[in-house]
């Protein structure tokens, strides 16, 4: 963590805990061996629309999203068809002034966001980009696919469109064997197999591989990079380097570095594309994995996507104990929890590195932010041991009740040289992840807080996690919340 965050003292615990307590409560945990998916859905449909879903002429209309298939770990054709069967207890279930939109309609809407730009125009934010883009689906309802115990899990949320609020989350339920078909092999093979296999399929299938960005190999779908990862990517890389060089042409693998450098624009604007990697021409590729540990096997999936989109996939399957010392989980636990969606506007933060970067001890770190509409915001660093503290609004800020009112579509700057008098850097004993996690906020929020949150000096609140963190802006009243985060591994 930084070096100036130090320090534990009480604060007012139960004023944090009755106002994370007093918001709508979840749905309950239970969940039924008999037929999860069935049971999933329906729950889903009884906290979302209550007893009485139809009120006298209304009608309202929702949407099944589909699984990012690039974040799951199962296959895209187990992937349709478990949306599939998801869709048809919907249908069944459904309150009947409610309308559901089937996978076409769905696919619809997400080909005309991205051919529109209207997602790149909004960082990528889906809620953002559909109300820009005034799409005729009140709720959405978005699918969570992960690995639990080495088990495959199901969880539903449904969101009010317009406001992003969160109406229904069903607890994780585990998915039915017959409805996955893994396309991995079932036989696990060495680490050293498993590198040499990839290479040999990437390079053998990449037309005119000259250069390579490395993103980083992720747990799940996080955006945490333990050394397992950190690992297989530069094994990795090194393997492609040597199998794409070629001694008669004297041709050489480049090895690109991600960089972030904003561009505004003469009126001081800056673009929400130039807050995510740059596209690159077609004869760059970006390599990026992710893997989920399964009994005695870690399931890796490596893509390798060319600047026109091209993207190649490769499956394969490790023995766990090919990785020895090498921690596959990330040790912050609040790092290998599962990303949410973000809000109803857009809303973005990343670093010179990206918004899953990997730094060393010494290294300075800086963040971008960027918003799509007039807003407040709320910075929280979690540090490697999960401890939170409040970085904005902070100590430098407080003779100014609008430092952290924010114009949109403006590069923001955490800390901002001209007002924050300290600087991110981490120290030699840091290891692990640690997380900046943002709220932005159509109003001011401060007093609807516990003022716990906002010590006279940065220092840990004690007694807080990031899930309660979430919940109580979640709780906020007439306010529209989005979130964005980055997940810094620093590795030593």
């Amino acid at each position: 963590m930084p070096k100036w965050f130090k320090g534990k003292e009480l604060i007012a615990f139960l004023l944090i805990l009755l106002a994370i307590n007093s918001g709508t409560a979840q749905p309950a945990a239970a969940q039924g061996k008999a037929d999860s998916l069935d049971t999933s859905v329906k729950r889903l449909v009884d906290s979302t629309f209550g007893r009485n879903p139809c009120p006298p002429d209304t009608r309202k209309s929702i949407g099944l999203w589909l699984f990012e298939e690039d974040k799951i770990p199962i296959g895209a054709i187990a992937a349709r068809r478990l949306h599939q069967e998801l869709l048809s207890r919907l249908l069944a279930v459904r309150p009947k002034c409610i309308d559901v939109l089937d996978s076409a309609g769905i696919g619809i809407i997400i080909d005309h966001l991205s051919k529109s730009g209207a997602l790149e125009k909004n960082g990528g934010s889906i809620l953002a980009a559909l109300n820009e883009t005034h799409q005729a689906v009140d709720l959405i309802v978005f699918p969570s696919l992960y690995n639990q115990g080495g088990r495959t899990v199901l969880a539903l949320r449904a969101v009010e469109r317009g406001t992003g609020k969160t109406l229904a989350l069903t607890p994780p339920a585990v998915v039915p064997g017959k409805y996955l078909g893994q396309d991995v092999a079932d036989d696990s093979i060495s680490l050293d197999a498993a590198i040499k296999a990839a290479s040999k399929y990437l390079v053998g299938n990449a037309s005119e591989l000259n250069e390579v960005r490395p993103l980083g190999i992720f747990f799940e779908d996080t955006s945490a990079q333990p050394a397992a990862g950190r690992y297989l990517m530069g094994q990795l890389i090194a393997t492609i380097t040597k199998d794409a060089a070629n001694v008669l042409t004297g041709k050489t693998l480049k090895v690109r570095g991600l960089t972030i450098q904003p561009t505004t624009g003469s009126d001081g604007l800056v673009e929400a594309t130039e807050l995510e990697p740059h596209k690159t021409d077609e004869a760059v590729y970006d390599l990026s994995g992710r893997y989920w540990i399964r009994g005695n096997s870690v399931d890796v999936r490596l893509s390798l996507k060319r600047g026109d989109a091209a993207t190649l996939t490769w499956h394969g399957s490790i023995r766990l104990s090919e990785f020895k010392d090498l921690e596959l989980r990330p040790s912050n636990p609040e790092a290998a929890k599962h990303p949410l969606p973000k809000g109803p506007f857009a809303f973005q933060v990343t670093t010179p590195k990206g918004a899953a970067p990997i730094y060393r001890p010494g290294e300075e770190l800086t963040l971008f932010l960027r918003l799509g509409q007039d807003a407040s915001v709320y910075c929280f660093y979690v540090d490697s041991q999960g401890g939170i503290l409040t970085v904005l609004p902070n100590s430098f800020t407080e003779s100014d009740p609008q430092a952290n009112r924010f114009s949109p579509k403006l590069l923001h700057h955490l800390p901002e040289p001209s007002r924050d008098k300290f600087k991110l850097v981490f120290t030699p004993d840091t290891a692990g992840e640690e997380m900046v996690v943002c709220f932005a906020t159509t109003r001011d929020v401060r007093a609807d807080l516990p003022q716990a949150l906002f010590p006279g000096e940065v220092k840990v609140v004690p007694f807080l996690t990031l899930d309660q963190l979430r919940k109580l802006f979640a709780n906020l009243n007439d306010a529209k919340v989005s979130e964005a985060s980055v997940t810094v591994t620093v590795a030593r």
